[in-house]
């Protein structure tokens, strides 16, 4: 499924259809290719954005986390973000730094978990330009990545909930 968002496509794929996230690979190795063609980029960096503090919050470092433990790292491929050594809010602008200077040839996948309206709870979201980590609990976070794929883990006003009662309590949030 896709939809048009302020001039980004943004593309739906349910999770729990094979043929759907077979889709999703292969669109996303046609973009990486696109980008690395247009722009002679040497590799593919995935970022992967989230907090191990929080169970909705933790898709991208446990992302990060599975992609190094079945050994995905090689020259060409690099994964920021884990459940080790996570990017969130307290040191997003710190990873974003670190990555365009030690990696500006890279494409850059930015992973994340998202909200989303009920009927996409369980979907995967894949999109061409930089990914807003935050938007969906109004935090003010710096955009990252030229592709960017999510996983709409929860109903946008349960996570904003969610959310502010941590923050009373959680450093991280």
């Amino acid at each position: 499924m896709k939809k048009k968002t302020r001039e980004q496509d943004i593309y739906y794929f349910d999770s729990k259809e094979q043929e759907d996230t077979g889709r999703c690979a292969g669109m996303l190795r046609q973009m990486i290719s696109e980008i690395m063609q247009r722009e002679n980029r040497k590799g593919v960096l995935l970022f992967c954005i989230g907090t191990d503090r929080s169970t909705g919050d933790s898709l991208g470092p446990l992302t990060g986390h599975k992609l190094k433990a079945a050994g995905l790292e090689d020259c060409f491929v690099q994964v920021v973000g884990t459940l080790d050594c996570p990017v969130h809010a307290m040191n997003l602008e710190q990873a974003v730094f670190m990555v365009h200077r030690c990696y500006p040839e890279y494409v850059i996948v930015a992973v994340d978990a998202s909200v989303g309206q009920t009927e996409h709870v369980g979907c995967i979201t894949l999109g061409r330009g930089a990914l807003r980590p935050g938007l969906g609990v109004s935090k003010e976070l710096q955009a990252v990545g030229d592709i960017f794929i999510t996983g709409i883990v929860g109903r946008s006003e349960e996570r904003r909930v969610g959310k502010e009662c941590r923050s009373r309590w959680s450093p991280y949030h």
